[in-house]
């Protein structure tokens, strides 16, 4: 069992090492999502959370997890408590930012204009500019498309990070417009690490991760997962011919707005 770093998270980080720290105890354990939610006795959706979801888990939540990975809930405890404490700041004035332009921006970069840029490009515009989500999510769907390498061994780690970022975009998420973007992206990242998953340990947890996001987004806005399938399918069937998967939006968004809450 391998022992976890006593080193202390700076501020606003708490979180996210809890739920890294979380994460690599389960890839670690070679448990699946569901195995690890079976071992804890906690549902799916509640162990999904914890892993990805932006929610804090609650201390028997914790408790549970830890009996399942067969490690002491105290770090994790200590971690969800710098966390609460962090969440209760102040934020810092130098944070606030007046945002940007949603609607030129998500004009200009179209999925289109994206799809003509390096991925070099992309990248870049993505993590130096203030962009809104929407079109984050847009520079995501299409560095992954077109970056796309099933033997490229980065893809584990660049997906689940993508599809974490789709997670944290849920609170932006204002309509079923943004939500069916948001959910192209985490449906080509599962779809992408499908041929991988049942020969290659790393491609299968990272897909039980994305899925487990797709899930967690899914029942925020009180819909039955079983949609995310759908949408799977829909987009698997163009990554099969090497289509770009976002001419699909218009499909996902359709099928989305029949439940989409009112």
């Amino acid at each position: 069992m391998s022992a976890l770093p006593a080193q202390g998270p700076g501020e606003g980080e708490a979180l996210a090492v809890l739920k890294r720290r979380l994460r690599r105890l389960r890839v670690e354990r070679g448990l699946s999502m569901a195995g690890l939610a079976l071992r804890a006795s906690l549902g799916r959706t509640t162990a999904s959370q914890a892993l990805n979801g932006a929610a804090i888990p609650s201390e028997p939540t914790l408790v549970s997890l830890a009996k399942a990975l067969r490690t002491s809930p105290e770090p994790f405890l200590e971690l969800r408590s710098a966390a609460l404490a962090q969440a209760g700041g102040v934020p810092k004035v130098a944070n606030a930012a007046t945002p940007p332009d949603r609607p030129r921006q998500e004009t200009r970069f179209t999925f289109d204009y994206l799809a003509q840029r390096p991925t070099s490009l992309l990248r870049t515009l993505h993590d130096k500019l203030r962009l809104s989500h929407v079109v984050g999510l847009r520079i995501r769907t299409v560095d992954i498309f077109q970056s796309w390498d099933v033997e490229d061994p980065e893809l584990p780690a660049r997906s689940a990070q993508y599809a974490d970022e789709c997670l944290e975009s849920m609170p932006l998420i204002q309509n079923v417009d943004e939500a069916a973007e948001a959910l192209l992206l985490v449906a080509a990242l599962s779809e992408l690490n499908e041929s991988r998953s049942a020969r290659d340990r790393a491609h299968a947890s990272v897909r039980d991760d994305i899925d487990g996001c797709a899930m967690v987004f899914l029942d925020g806005f009180g819909i039955d997962s079983v949609h995310f399938f759908n949408v799977r399918s829909v987009v698997g069937s163009e990554l099969a011919g090497k289509s770009p998967p976002w001419h699909k939006l218009n499909e996902i968004r359709s099928d989305l707005a029949e439940i989409w809450p009112r």
